[in-house]
């Protein structure tokens, strides 16, 4: 009897050690992909802020060069 008590109490043992393995394994892969969810997400917004200063600095040029353009015009 204590010896089947002993079989079951090992096997429930070990039960519970590959579900807490299991589980952490589920934990670690659910952190990763939230994490690459946010770091593709940081990815795209970077990318977007790099075309609207690329936008930014192609206005800046052409608005210079209309105020040479004006200041050129002004002292005609």
């Amino acid at each position: 009897m204590k010896q089947q008590r002993d079989e079951i109490d090992h096997f429930l043992l070990v039960q519970g050690e590959q579900l807490r393995h299991t589980l952490a394994e589920k934990r670690q892969r659910h952190h990763r992909a939230l994490i690459g969810a946010a770091v593709e997400s940081m990815v795209q917004r970077l990318r977007e802020k790099e075309a609207e200063i690329q936008k930014a600095a192609h206005q800046n040029v052409e608005l210079e060069a209309r105020a040479t353009q004006l200041t050129a015009e002004a002292q005609a």
